[in-house]
């Protein structure tokens, strides 16, 4: 019997035990609720303290004088991330803009290519030569009816009988002819005027272009035009106001 009784104290005891650390536990839960619940409170009280401390209408205590003033610097680090923010979707909104006007300029150029008139070829000058050559053409020999010959009686002539004995008619002179003149080349289309180069890709850019067609670079500023003397033809340097050699005014 006493055996069993132990064993009944052991399996009581178990169980009394496994409840009270049930028990511990659940109690454990609502501490660490209330624990959680104090942090949300520090954290409002210390927003409603710092609110004030911005406004200006409380000043900070001392013991908190390093905690504001780390407050502080991470807002002004954040106003610089925000600064850089802007700087990067200002520079990505130009490239956009440039790309769009370099494609509607390359469209342009190749609608008004389309549209101008093409350049018609110059027929060849035909030869000066078939009008002269009729001039050399020789004359074909007189034919003369053939005389009865003296002495026949009745001598009439022979119907349809013919000889080469009367002289030709005399060949006029024909004056030289000029030589001829010389063929005229076709007329080459006049070459359209290059415009600058891009400086960033090399790419060929037409006259009045502000932007790349390519690469959407801004374009070269246009060289400036050259300036000469009025009274000498001298060339004048672009700040020059009178000229170095006759020193008229420019």
């Amino acid at each position: 019997m006493a055996i069993f009784e132990k064993i009944g104290e052991f399996a009581k005891s178990t169980t009394e035990k496994a409840g009270d650390k049930i028990e511990i536990t659940r109690i454990n839960g609502k501490i660490k609720n209330e624990q959680q619940a104090i942090q949300g409170l520090k954290a409002e009280l210390g927003a409603r303290y710092w609110d004030k401390i911005a406004a200006g209408e409380l000043e900070a205590d001392p013991c908190a004088a390093d905690i504001v003033e780390k407050i502080n610097a991470s807002l002004s680090a954040i106003t610089g991330f925000e600064a850089e923010i802007r700087k990067i979707e200002e520079e990505r909104a130009a490239a956009e803009a440039a790309a769009k006007a370099a494609a509607e300029a390359k469209a342009a150029a190749e609608a008004a290519a389309k549209a101008a008139p093409p350049v018609p070829p110059v027929p060849p000058v035909a030869p000066q030569y078939a009008a002269q050559s009729q001039a050399y053409a020789p004359q074909p020999p007189a034919f003369e009816p053939q005389q009865p010959a003296s002495g026949l009686e009745g001598g009439a002539p022979v119907q349809g009988e013919y000889h080469f004995g009367a002289p030709a008619q005399p060949v006029q002179p024909v004056a030289p002819a000029a030589p001829p003149a010389s063929p005229v080349p076709p007329a080459s289309p006049t070459p359209p005027v290059a415009g600058p180069k891009c400086a960033a890709c090399g790419t060929q850019l037409i006259p009045g272009a502000k932007f790349c067609p390519e690469c959407g670079a801004p374009a070269p500023a246009p060289a400036p035009a050259k300036r000469f003397c009025p009274n000498c033809g001298t060339e004048l340097k672009p700040e020059a106001r009178f000229c170095p050699e006759c020193g008229t005014k420019a």
